[in-house]
């Protein structure tokens, strides 16, 4: 082989390898951003690749301080306190979605599983969605209207390159 199709070569792999890494760059750059919450838990991208959803694009759920979400798909109707957070996470289909709560001294539960301690918790979480209002709101619309806020600093949380 020739001493120029060895650099033709060199820079064909090199345009491949930059073109392969450029979406990765992206998406890690965009979708590894979050919102802390008083409550000690992060509004943010469940991967930075999702192949469950169309497109591969990741979903906006709550996660624990070690990027661990509390559920792999988004969470419609939530509510937020200082202490605890509550919704419903939607399932892939209406019979797989669940009613959730959380709090630290608790963990995640399930209503399910326990709908006294659900309804406790539930009860006792205080005023709810501070500063944003009691629409009915997901977890990625709640995300960003915290981010538009006036005083919101960027945070970036560990987040999973891929799930399924």
């Amino acid at each position: 082989m020739s001493d120029r199709m060895i650099g033709f070569l060199a820079v064909v792999c090199l345009f491949a390898m930059l073109l392969a890494a450029f979406p990765f760059y992206v998406y890690n750059k965009n979708f590894r951003r979050c919102v802390a919450l008083e409550n000690g838990l992060n509004l943010g991208y469940n991967a930075v690749f999702d192949l469950r959803s169309p497109y591969f694009l990741p979903v906006v759920t709550a996660k624990l301080p070690n990027g661990k979400p509390l559920a792999n798909s988004d969470i419609w109707t939530v509510y937020i306190s200082d202490t605890t957070l509550y919704g419903m996470a939607l399932g892939d289909k209406r019979a797989s979605s669940y009613w959730l709560a959380w709090r630290a001294d608790t963990g995640l539960v399930l209503w399910h599983q326990d709908q006294k301690l659900y309804e406790k918790l539930k009860a006792e979480a205080g005023e709810i969605n501070v500063g944003i209002g009691t629409g009915l709101y997901n977890t990625g619309a709640v995300m960003q209207m915290m981010q538009d806020q006036l005083g919101y600093t960027e945070h970036w949380c560990r987040t999973r390159l891929v799930t399924w």
